[in-house]
């Protein structure tokens, strides 16, 4: 090779590849930032939507077994009652 051939080649190449490689950075950046930008909303996004349907699940199992828990002391506390009065009845009929 001589060195006029490999200054041509230098010369040559270098301004294409250095206008393809400015064109394609942009591009290129602008779409990763675009992806990135993307995927974090859609991870945040995510998160809070299965954060909030978690604690809505656990707001309304706890509610769910809160109102469950009441009705069966109150029906236990109205069995007993009737019963310490079926015994206090009999006692007296007696």
């Amino acid at each position: 090779f001589s060195l006029s051939a490999l200054l041509f080649l230098c010369l040559s190449h270098s301004p294409f590849q250095f206008a393809e490689t400015q064109a394609e950075t942009p591009a290129e950046t602008q779409a990763e930032t675009q992806a990135e930008t993307q995927a974090d909303t859609q991870a945040e996004t995510q998160a809070e939507t299965q954060a909030e349907t978690q604690a809505e699940t656990q707001a309304e199992t706890q509610a769910t077994c809160y109102v469950i828990a009441t009705q069966e002391n109150t029906s236990c506390s109205l069995r007993f009652l009737l019963l310490i009065g079926l015994i206090n009845k009999n006692k007296s009929g007696n």
